[in-house]
């Protein structure tokens, strides 16, 4: 209705910051533009506004909704008749309309501008008339001087305001909202972001639809759908989102609506910057002249994507979640696909360009995009396996120091079996050593999240792999795996034949970095086999190597061996020294989360043997909170069997008998040849401490027995260890 304010007939919520926001912008200014997203509630805020200070124009508020106004001409034919002037020429009305208004207290608000050039006009309407007012809605500003811009935004997701907005809409449709349970409430108005019209929309059919089934609607991104219509007491733009978006998306250039799908592509929010080098990417893909920047500001400008500034001070846009969707229901054939590629190149640059930045600056940009890189995978992994086999095989080493490391096994699943069906893959071979780099990747991702049987699956899927594509450094990559896993498990003999199969390859054709990881594993079968000064010095090699290389996963791994090697052969305060500065240091360790938890148990034997039993009791503490977040029953059971050592210790032999029990009655902990070694060795302790002297005996020759079967030497530690259970004179350590 224009020349009176609307009148609704349902209640009106919240919204009162923003009511004090134009209470503001009218003491300072003539000109308010109330600016916000289609369905945000512009013209129900404004209308609810004008009845509160109508009082204050002693001349009248005017109401006028220009949405049917064709062009400016049919605005200025419309303003007319809402001050009863009449004439035929659009001229003469323009000028009689600046004498009417020009001594008058008013206020005129013109609903829904955004598709009409209003600036000239209103400029000209209020330069000589210093008492009016004038109140727009648009869905941007209209960069005039001395306009005074309160932008509207939805509710926030969990404010009281939507849901009473909610609760009385379904009220009026007929339902007992004393039936719905607060949680779906609140999941409903997260899930329709606050948005008031949204809100309003489903709201109109809680009465014929199970509030179940609306909520699988929205979860589907089926808000679009002709049947989610409000009652007729809405306009027809508004009668369906769909509807609303249609008018803003037709009000766009070209350009503009291309710029809208191409960031429709993104789930989670983009670095500004970044946002604005993807948009560029797109423009070059269609040879368009024009500034990226410009056009991400556009869109700001018309609150179809969203700005704001992150915790740390960096600029992040996004869409709402329904906008998203309406982008990309606007696709041509393919275009999400090949987005998802250009957008791929893209990121493949980005991550080269960050390699010689070193580790934290690479992994910082790898946390910034991790959600559109996983995206781009879900992608590509069926569009193109090779572009993205070249993608996962630069982005695993982040996967591997992230908590998102179970989507790399996912997707590196997803890639292998879409290689699997892929006709003539073997014509191929880049792509093989492609799947072959990121089956690696999972392997050591699974290694570091202690799933030891998953690693050696993937091991032997390169192993497979790399010599049906005559990939030999790959075949010597999946023997370095094995030995690996191999020395972990305590079977030496087994690991000698996977380092003599590398030892062929490596050294020939491997990168530099392989050959240190190779030589990381020679220093372990080395030190398995007693020669620890020769296991020393090629520790200390590799230490320096991924010192100057900036390489930390290394420098840590090859610390941690060093500190063992200490340990092993007795010297306790050398070890000690080394791991606690690892623990105080510059290390990452919450992204290395393998690497700390084999840290912590190591420094808790190290004070074991130190005789420090309280430390080493907080410590195993830590232990065992980090090993239950690692879900990892394997290191569990080492935790278990350290607070057995100490309880020995301690000689509290009732406990020490409970926690043994316990060790060998449960089945579900995976256990490996050392930790047998130690339960072997803490129960001859224990007959020991209890004077069965002959039982002790026993267990000292199943540890002797095991040493010889799989190959590994009896360090000096275990020596003395050992000789406590032949000798009742020796002291218990």
């Amino acid at each position: 209705m224009n020349g009176r304010l609307p009148r609704y007939l349902d209640e009106f919520f919240g919204r009162q910051a923003e009511f004090a926001l134009l209470h503001d912008a009218l003491m300072c200014s003539q000109l308010v533009s109330v600016v916000g997203c289609g369905g945000v509630g512009k013209t129900r805020l404004v209308v609810e506004f004008c009845r509160q200070i109508q009082s204050q124009f002693t001349d009248g508020v005017y109401f006028l909704d220009a949405y049917s106004s064709r062009d400016l001409n049919s605005l200025i034919f419309h303003l007319g008749q809402l001050f009863e002037i009449s004439d035929v020429r659009i001229e003469w009305i323009e000028s009689t309309l600046l004498r009417h208004l020009c001594n008058k207290n008013a206020l005129l608000v013109i609903d829904n501008t955004e598709h009409l050039e209003v600036a000239g006009l209103l400029m000209k309407l209020l330069e000589p008339a210093e008492q009016l007012k004038i109140m727009v809605t648009s869905r941007e500003r209209l960069h005039l001087k001395g306009e005074f811009v309160c932008p509207l935004y939805p509710f926030e997701l969990d404010s009281e305001e939507a849901i009473q907005l909610l609760h009385s809409r379904a009220r009026r449709s007929g339902m007992d909202v004393q039936q719905l349970h607060p949680h779906l409430s609140r999941h409903i108005c997260t899930l329709l972001e606050g948005l008031p019209l949204a809100i309003e929309l489903v709201a109109s059919r809680m009465y014929t639809h199970p509030v179940r089934q609306l909520l699988e609607q929205l979860q589907n991104n089926l808000l679009f759908q002709d049947d989610l219509q409000d009652s007729c007491e809405c306009k027809d733009r508004q009668s369906s989102m769909r509807n609303v978006l249609d008018w803003s998306y037709q009000l766009l250039t070209h350009e503009q609506q291309l710029a809208l799908r191409a960031l429709g592509f993104f789930d989670a929010p983009l670095d500004r910057q970044e946002a604005v080098q993807v948009l560029q990417v797109v423009l070059d893909q269609h040879h368009l002249p024009l500034s990226a920047q410009s056009l991400l500001v556009s869109l700001i400008e018309k609150h179809l994507i969203y700005h704001k500034i992150g915790p740390e001070g960096q600029g992040k846009v996004f869409m709402l979640d329904m906008v998203r969707q309406y982008a990309r229901n606007q696709y041509s054939p393919h275009e999400q696909e090949n987005l998802a590629e250009h957008y791929t190149r893209y990121f493949l640059t980005a991550l080269q360009e960050s390699q010689p930045h070193g580790h934290r600056s690479r992994m910082e940009f790898f946390t910034c995009h991790q959600h559109t890189l996983h995206q781009l995978v879900q992608v590509m992994v069926q569009h193109d396996p090779f572009l993205c086999a070249e993608l996962m095989a630069r982005i695993w080493h982040f996967w591997q120091a992230s908590r998102h490391y179970y989507l790399g096994l996912h997707h590196t699943d997803q890639l292998y079996h879409a290689y699997q069906n892929s006709a003539g893959n073997v014509k191929n071979p880049e792509l093989g050593k492609h799947i072959c780099t990121t089956l690696l990747g999972a392997a050591w991702i699974s290694n570091d999240n202690f799933d030891y049987d998953r690693s050696q699956e993937y091991f032997l899927k390169v192993l497979h792999l790399a010599k049906s594509i005559q990939h030999t450094v790959g075949v010597a990559q999946a023997h370095s795996g094995l030995a690996h896993l191999c020395m972990f498990w305590g079977d030496v003999n087994q690991a000698r034949h996977h380092i003599e199969q590398a030892s062929q390859i490596i050294p020939l054709q491997g990168s530099l970095d392989q050959q240190e990881w190779m030589n990381s594993q020679r220093g372990r079968l080395l030190f398995h086999q007693g020669h620890y000064r020769e296991a020393e010095k090629h520790f200390e090699q590799v230490q320096q190597y991924f010192l100057c290389q900036k390489n930390l996963w290394g420098c840590a791994w090859s610390q941690l061996h060093l500190a063992e090697l200490y340990f092993e052969t007795c010297q306790f305060e050398r070890a000690s020294r080394l791991l606690w500065a690892m623990w105080e240091g510059d290390l990452p360790l919450e992204d290395m989360p393998t690497v700390r938890l084999h840290l912590l148990l190591l420094m808790v034997r190290v004070l074991i043997a130190q005789h420090d039993l309280p430390t080493a009791t907080k410590m195993l503490d830590t232990c065992m909170q980090q090993a239950t977040d690692q879900n990892t029953s394997l290191k569990i059971h080492d935790v278990q069997l350290l607070r057995l050592q100490i309880a020995l210790a301690e000689k509290k032999v009732p406990l020490a008998i409970r926690l043994l029990e316990e060790l060998r009655t449960n089945t579900t902990h995976t256990v490996t040849c050392f930790s047998i070694l130690d339960t072997y060795y803490s129960a001859g302790l224990l007959e020991r401490l209890q004077g069965n002297l002959a039982q002790a005996k026993l267990y000292h020759q199943r540890c002797q027995s095991l040493h010889q079967q799989q190959g590994i030497v009896v360090s000096p530690r275990r020596h003395a260890q050992y000789n406590v259970l032949l000798h009742p004179n020796e002291v218990l350590t």
